[in-house]
């Protein structure tokens, strides 16, 4: 999660007024289930409200897309 974190703020850091980010997230538990049957390399995937939170956290202010598994 640290590593995510430090993009994140690199992203962030780096950006001119704006930035695009696609995470892997889920919202209830059968496309918890399902993300876990697909991803094969991702190293950070979670609830959507926890992702939420840690772009908080770190003060990400770029917007954001969902990669759900469905």
């Amino acid at each position: 999660l640290e590593a995510c974190k430090t993009a994140l703020q690199e992203i962030e850091r780096v950006s001119r007024g704006g930035s695009f980010i696609t995470v892997d997230a889920w919202r209830n538990d059968q496309e918890h289930e399902d993300l876990l049957k697909w991803v094969l390399t991702a190293e950070t995937y979670m609830h959507v409200d926890d992702w939420k939170k840690l772009f908080d956290e770190i003060g990400f202010s770029g917007d954001y897309y969902w990669f759900i598994a469905d």
